[in-house]
């Protein structure tokens, strides 16, 4: 087989880059770029005036580099330590422009300033920031600019609403900026900013104190924010006035953090939970039962691959006709064994061997993974391609051949418990091992650059025909439980809680969802809830929730078309607030998201950088079965009327799906535009008369 034909999947093969990726998410450090005006603190009901320096940042500036000229190290470390602001301020730009370009100039303030900040502060700080801009990602930066300037936009706004007068006008416009900020907060915490989260997190939080709102506060959630704050600044290493200020915050609001005064639970004296207004019972263990799910229609499920349409599935790549590979994204998982031209065969982590049926049709394949301390059973669902398969309107040759040997994959896993007398059924549905594990991210053809698709376990409850989301709290039955998976998901600890809840509305228009998976934020990040399982109106424990993933799903079996849809950067939130019904937007209007290279000639709109969005932020990604066709029109920025529209060209024929690789059936291809205007301040904007999915699209001028 051809081997551009390698990219049709994400292989699971080659998973551990994108679970790298995952790990690089989750583990940066942090991105830093000097803010304009850092966000003040509050202490004890005050406004906390910003950390002035005595020396004005050039002075500054010039007075380090004649005392380290001279080789005064002391005074090098003096004037930093009285200039504290100063000095971060110059370690953060100085190693954003070094990662870009170092030169010599450059090379030589990069070790003035590390000398002399180990000096003044003795902190790992300058470290962690060189460390991050080292590694730092392009697709990062590009999005760390977006979150940047949003912030700065923001933080304007919140210099002004701090003086103005008390209002139930300002009240709400407070309210809403806080869901604003902790929005960004979790977008920079989502690309590794600790230092522009903790800022927004700090925001958002002093939005709803009772120091800025009075009485119409919302403390509990003041306390979450602000200690979120606390907690991403801390892994700063920098010890500042704001940090200062958190500390003494969150302690002044800590006794509004207690669980509820509903009584207690399960014989409970106090709540040792690290959830706000949570308390919890006993803990005690559920041994967990294998049982396989034989088939993917075993019930109704929540992932964009989730379906018959095998050929968006993940997919081991077996090279040669005798070659083995290691079952990607698993910790101790199996292997899977060529042993002919059209057979194969799984090897467990405890030597067990098991057959692979290769009949054409989906079959289950059951195995054991873990080390010796955790063995436990496992297994997926696998098919063989053939010669003639459907890939985005392409029909193309994907049965074994000499060289290679494609298996598409599906999760098949799952454990049985009982928990209160009623059976809780967890899958393994991101295939990472674990029953109830974290949520896995990966790469897949048909996702914008710098985004990723995020999958999270299921749970069927009883003789429910849908699964939701696996979630630290769950409700089963007419009870709430805290769960939490051992044993690599074998057991699981359970904890009957109380709590408060309120309600959450889903108003989506100009499509209808199959799933809309949201997620707390905060000590609620463990905590998933899909909003369709209740037909779009939920309970939820109170706090802050953002958009994980959704999918928009039209047809049956093979002849679906489908998206899934990304709360992008943190930007799709919502506040759930006890005994309350809050309205959560989502989908139409819709835009079209680009980007375009242009100049005095020409304009490039680059076809891989399309993607719809909705009113809440929301990102519709991998649209199966119809592609975005849109028409192009141009014009000079400040007419009112563009030219004559262009449609942007299709992949045609199968060759150039060949030659240019898989990702391009995803997308229109890259157009060129010679628009003779002249001037590069021009305007554009792409429009498509009716897709099936979203109707008709019309994004604004560009």
């Amino acid at each position: 087989m051809n081997e551009h034909l390698r990219a049709p999947l994400a292989s699971l093969h080659l998973a551990g880059l994108a679970l790298a990726m995952h790990l690089a998410l989750a583990c940066a450090l942090w991105i830093v770029v000097p803010t304009p005006a850092v966000a003040a603190g509050l202490t004890t009901g005050a406004l906390a005036a910003p950390q002035d320096d005595p020396l004005p940042e050039g002075k500054f500036r010039e007075d380090v580099r004649k005392a380290a000229a001279i080789g005064d190290q002391q005074a090098v470390a003096v004037l930093m330590r009285n200039n504290p602001r100063n000095t971060v301020a110059w370690i953060l730009t100085t190693n954003e422009l070094y990662s870009e370009g170092p030169n010599e100039a450059l090379t030589k303030d990069m070790d003035m300033l590390r000398v002399g900040w180990r000096a003044a502060f003795s902190s790992s700080f300058f470290d962690k920031v060189e460390a991050f801009f080292a590694g730092l990602r392009p697709e990062f930066r590009r999005t760390r600019i977006e979150l940047r300037n949003r912030f700065n936009e923001l933080q304007a706004a919140f210099d002004r609403i701090l003086g103005e007068k008390a209002s139930d006008d300002r009240t709400a416009r407070a309210r809403d900026m806080s869901l604003s900020f902790e929005s960004l907060g979790n977008g920079f915490r989502e690309i590794g900013d600790r230092f522009y989260s903790s800022e927004s997190f700090a925001n958002s939080g002093y939005l709803v104190d009772s120091t800025v709102v009075g009485e119409q506060g919302d403390l509990v959630r003041a306390h979450t924010l602000l200690k979120t704050a606390l907690d991403e600044r801390l892994q700063l290493d920098l010890e500042d006035r704001i940090l200062r200020n958190l500390r003494l915050d969150v302690a002044r609001l800590e006794p509004y953090a207690v669980p509820p005064d509903d009584g207690v639970v399960g014989g409970a004296s106090e709540s040792t939970s690290k959830l706000p207004g949570v308390a919890l019972g006993p803990m005690s263990t559920a041994p967990g039962t294998f049982e396989p799910v034989a088939s993917m229609g075993a019930f109704e499920r929540l992932g964009y691959a989730h379906d018959d349409v095998y050929m968006v599935w993940p997919s081991i790549i077996i090279s040669g006709e005798t070659g083995s590979v290691e079952f990607g994204g698993l910790k101790d998982g199996p292997t899977v064994r060529r042993t002919g031209s059209a057979a194969a065969e799984v090897l467990g982590t405890d030597g067990s061997v098991s057959e692979v049926p290769i009949t054409g049709n989906v079959e289950l394949v059951t195995t054991v993974i873990g080390d010796e301390a955790t063995r436990r059973p496992w297994a997926f669902l696998m098919t063989v391609p053939t010669d003639k398969e459907q890939y985005q309107g392409f029909e193309l040759n994907y049965q074994p051949t000499k060289t290679q040997m494609i298996l598409p994959v599906a999760p098949a896993a799952s454990m049985v418990f009982d928990i209160g007398g009623t059976r809780v059924r967890v899958v393994d549905e991101n295939m990472d091992g674990i029953y109830g594990g974290p949520e896995t991210t990966w790469t897949f053809p048909g996702v914008v650059e710098g985004e990723f698709q995020i999958d999270v376990d299921s749970v069927v409850v009883g003789a429910a025909k849908r699964a939701v989301p696996f979630s630290e709290l769950m409700r089963i039955g007419d009870a709430w439980y805290r769960l939490e998976s051992t044993a690599g998901g074998a057991n699981l600890n359970v904890e009957a809680a109380s709590l408060r809840t309120g309600k959450v509305k889903l108003d989506m228009k100009g499509v209808t969802p199959h799933s809309v998976i949201v997620r707390g934020t905060g000590a609620l990040a463990g905590c998933f809830f899909d909003l369709m399982a209740t037909k779009g109106t939920a309970e939820l424990p109170i706090g802050s929730y953002q958009l994980v993933q959704g999918v928009v799903r039209e047809g049956k079996r093979l002849n679906v078309q489908k998206a899934m849809f990304l709360g992008s950067g943190g930007r799709a939130i919502f506040s759930v607030q006890e005994g309350k019904t809050t309205s959560f937007e989502l989908g139409a209007p819709f835009d079209i998201s680009f980007k375009a290279d242009v100049d005095t000639k020409t304009a490039t709109i680059r076809g891989k950088s399309l993607s719809v969005t909705g009113r809440g932020g929301e990102r519709y990604h991998r649209l199966w079965g119809y592609t975005l066709r849109p028409e192009v029109t141009l014009r000079k920025e400040g007419s009112k009327k563009g030219g004559r529209p262009e449609r942007m060209p299709l992949v045609l024929d199968q060759s150039t799906v060949i030659e240019k690789g898989m990702e391009v059936a995803w997308y229109p291809l890259d157009m060129v535009i010679e628009h003779g205007l002249d001037t590069d301040a021009i305007e554009i904007q792409l429009t498509e008369k009716k897709h099936p999915l979203f109707g008709k699209l019309e994004s604004s001028w560009k």
